[in-house]
């Protein structure tokens, strides 16, 4: 019963986030802005806060995926021997998804890579790392 409630919880997350938060941030890059301004609460720095609202995409996907994988684990758990094996399956097949879409959420935050997936206002901000190595690297040759 737990399974299906993280379950229901997850989807819930994942249809507000895609249906309402993910809309107004493709749409409107202002809002995009304010949403880095609302994480500058969080103990990160800067461009992190801009590399995650640039990667919340794959936000919503990691959300319907871990719904999809407690579904799953419940329908499992709920079917006993029998539906055992595929639900395994399935549950598997989805956290699989979901490890490689918070790889590609953190490959956005950190390389800004693939684009296609960054929202359209941030797909020509530097990454992360990248903007670190070229600070670094600017420095090291006017000394």
């Amino acid at each position: 019963m737990a399974l299906l409630a993280a379950g229901l919880i997850s989807l819930a997350v994942a249809i507000f986030h895609g249906v309402y938060v993910l809309r107004k941030l493709w749409n409107d890059p202002r809002y995009a802005d304010k949403m880095v301004i609302s994480f500058s609460r969080l103990p990160y720095s800067p461009a992190v806060h801009r590399g995650a609202v640039r990667a919340s995409l794959l936000l919503t996907a990691m959300a319907a995926t871990i719904s999809v994988f407690f579904f799953a684990a419940a329908v499992s758990d709920l079917q006993g021997n029998e539906g055992r094996d595929a639900g395994s399956l399935v549950a598997l097949i989805a956290l699989f998804l979901f490890l490689a879409c918070f790889a590609t959420h953190l490959s956005i935050i950190w390389f800004n890579f693939p684009r296609q997936l960054a929202l359209p206002s941030m797909r020509e901000d530097t990454g992360m790392v990248i903007a670190a190595f070229r600070r670094r690297f600017s420095s090291a040759k006017g000394r």
